[in-house]
């Protein structure tokens, strides 16, 4: 019942906006937050790596990182995206509402899925030591 009100909502959608032009880049963001919103995990990370394929950022490559965490999924791919995050922060643009400490607690998250408790420890240690 649920996979139909969803498509159902999602070719509502689709329909009041065929009028308009939108863009693949902002069709594609929209299907990445709708399918995460309903935690259609693997949707929207197909939606969002479409999306930074052709429009790389670090704001929306941190949000993959938390698909692959909430899913479940390529946690090894995020480890790699939180690491990427924290080593290169200071360079990144338009990533002023995230935080490295945010970054550090996502990563603890990633290593407690993994089940690398020592790992997670310490990444949410430095998060914290961060916040001071």
């Amino acid at each position: 019942m649920q996979k139909i009100i969803i498509t159902v909502v999602l070719l509502l959608s689709m329909a009041l906006f065929a009028d308009e032009k939108i863009d693949e880049n902002q069709k594609l963001l929209d299907e990445y937050q709708f399918f995460s919103s309903w935690k259609k995990y693997e949707k929207a990370i197909s939606s969002l790596k479409k999306y930074l394929e052709k429009n790389p950022s670090a704001l929306y490559e941190y949000q993959l990182g938390k698909l692959y965490l909430f899913s479940g999924t390529e946690l090894d791919e995020a480890e790699q995206i939180y690491l990427n995050f924290i080593r290169d922060y200071d360079k990144l643009k338009g990533v002023e509402r995230l935080s490295v400490s945010g970054a550090y607690w996502r990563l603890g998250m990633v290593y407690e899925k993994m089940g690398n408790l020592e790992k997670a420890k310490k990444s949410y240690e430095k998060g914290f030591s961060r916040c001071k």
